[in-house]
């Protein structure tokens, strides 16, 4: 178990701290700990569990430590081709929001909720 230290955040106040790596994530958890734990809309949280797992199916990453350069780029196309770009800017956000999420809350590669 890797522990980063506190991490301000901007209004000065110490982050909670991580209790794994970020590189041990596992995507699916990710967005699962989303859908389950954030004060969202169920709407908007399922939304960004689908986008994590579409970022996980398109890349053929389990964690976000596979998550590569190239991976990402290869994502990004491919979403860019799919949709239209106001979509594509929308999912990109929703990936954002998730890892956010979890960085805020501190995380806990056991807990799944």
């Amino acid at each position: 178990m890797t522990s980063l230290p506190n991490v301000p955040t901007r209004r000065g106040r110490p982050t909670k701290p991580y209790r794994t790596s970020w590189g041990e994530i596992n995507l699916n958890d990710l967005g699962d700990n989303y859908y389950n734990k954030s004060a969202s809309k169920q709407n908007t949280r399922g939304h960004v569990r689908s986008a994590i797992k579409r970022l996980a199916h398109i890349t053929q990453a389990q964690t976000l430590a596979e998550l590569t350069t190239p991976l990402l780029i290869k994502f990004r196309d491919e979403i860019i081709n799919q949709i239209e770009p106001t979509g594509a800017t929308a999912l990109f956000g929703k990936v954002k929001s998730a890892l956010a999420f979890a960085r805020k809350e501190g995380w806990d590669g056991g807990h799944t909720a």
